[in-house]
């Protein structure tokens, strides 16, 4: 040995992985040796409120418990048990053995692990995930989000061992998004989250001889001008076509649907909220409350937006199914109406993978998405003469940042008129 040893100092203590849970939840042990924390599944779960954390067992007796309750409790207390007559022997072998050649955690994992396994990597990233993010006080979108970019670090991990909870890990992980075709935008999201992750999982259980030290990483700036997008604007001639073209009942109601957002401007994701909205024949707008920000968004009801509204309360909309699939649906079906009305005209664009910008081009109709309605509302707006910080009040922006860097979709002759306009009015006398 060439460090000290207490063995009358070593602690350990039995945990609930998730606490707050209506579920059952794993047992784990953790034991603190040296300043680290070592983590071993017993393999056995409790409810929650069946757990008594003063004593750190299950409860075994009550007027709420069932028979199997109690049944099951009693094999998890059995379980602790036989936990902690391990940790006993492994102090008693410490006090035996204290010059064994044999490194200290790797003792430990030898008397732990008979019947246990310790708590693996990916798992400890899980539990720094639920740490950043409980599922009972983060929202609905933020938690689905990120749940999403922990898939991605999942499936970069299952192909990366052996690995450390470390920069080389970070770096590695940016470094496989790239050359994958991510995305600047998602490779900066996926590894913000992956350094918070690994922050979080080295404060809980710093794993043996990887140093405690926070990873960080430096968010890849996006090279692209603001013209560079792939959404635009549709022109009026291109609504026109849309309106005019003949289409079935089915896809009759997305193209209703699209040019509904183009009059009001909500994301795809509030459509659902707008049209369950309940409003008599004199209300002139309406509140709703936006999915994604959670900010107020307020709807002029035209009378094209007051009949679709109506149909559905009505079940006039057939084949439009709100659910799960939606999206997918919808963008699907509108690229088909926009081939038959003939939407053709070019679309130019830039995607940035890592710190590489590559150019592309395609007709509207292969790239047309539900947001493009936003865009063309929100560009509408501004040739009419709205200002963006009024502006944001019918979008559900916080502010008018995003409407001024990605939605105004302005040609030269627009900025000319728009010019010409405030001269005017400032200028009373010019013509």
């Amino acid at each position: 040995m060439t460090t000290q040893l207490f063995v009358k100092e070593l602690k350990c203590s039995f945990n609930l992985r998730t606490p707050r849970s209506d579920k059952p939840s794993i047992i784990y042990m953790v034991i603190r040796l040296h300043g680290r924390q070592y983590k071993f599944s017993t393999g056995m779960k409790v409810y929650p409120t069946h757990w008594e954390p003063e004593s750190q067992r299950a409860v075994t007796s009550g007027s709420t418990l069932t028979r199997l309750d109690c049944t099951n409790n009693s094999l998890a207390n059995n379980r602790i048990e036989e936990f902690m007559q391990r940790f006993e022997e492994f102090k008693r072998h410490l006090l035996n053995s204290p010059d064994s050649e044999t490194k200290l955690p790797e003792r430990l994992r030898n008397f732990m692990q008979t019947g246990a396994a310790e708590v693996s990597d990916r798992e400890l990233l899980h539990e720094a995930f639920r740490f950043l993010y409980p599922p009972d006080t983060t929202t609905g979108g933020t938690l689905r989000t990120n749940m999403s970019r922990l898939k991605q670090i999942d499936k970069y991990l299952t192909t990366a061992t052996p690995y450390r909870f470390d920069q080389r890990l970070l770096d590695r992980f940016c470094d496989y998004l790239t050359e994958r075709g991510s995305g600047v935008k998602q490779i900066n999201e996926c590894c913000g989250l992956l350094k918070r992750l690994i922050n979080a999982a080295l404060r809980i259980a710093p794993a043996e001889e990887t140093p405690a030290n926070k990873v960080s990483f430096i968010a890849l700036r996006d090279k692209r001008r603001r013209d560079d997008t792939k959404k635009v604007c549709l022109m009026a001639d291109e609504l026109q076509a849309l309106k005019e073209v003949q289409l079935p009942e089915k896809e009759d109601v997305y193209r209703r649907l699209f040019l509904m957002q183009t009059e009001c401007g909500v994301r795809m994701s509030d459509l659902s909220a707008l049209l369950e909205a309940d409003f008599t024949d004199n209300t002139p707008c309406l509140t709703i409350t936006t999915r994604k920000e959670g900010i107020e968004a307020t709807v002029f009801i035209s009378e094209d937006i007051r009949r679709m509204i109506d149909d559905y309360h009505k079940g006039r909309c057939r084949g439009l199914n709100m659910g799960r699939g939606f999206p997918t649906q919808y963008n699907k079906v509108l690229k088909r109406i926009a081939r038959k009305a003939g939407l053709n005209r070019e679309v130019r664009w830039k995607e940035q993978f890592g710190r590489r910008v590559m150019s592309f081009r395609a007709p509207l109709s292969d790239v047309i998405s539900s947001h493009f309605a936003r865009h063309t509302f929100i560009t509408t707006r501004v040739r009419e003469g709205w200002h963006s910080d009024k502006l944001r009040f019918l979008t559900g922006h916080a502010d008018d940042t995003m409407i001024k860097r990605i939605y105004t979709h302005l040609t030269a002759d627009d900025r000319q008129n728009l010019v010409m306009e405030e001269f005017r009015r400032l200028n009373p006398g010019f013509r």
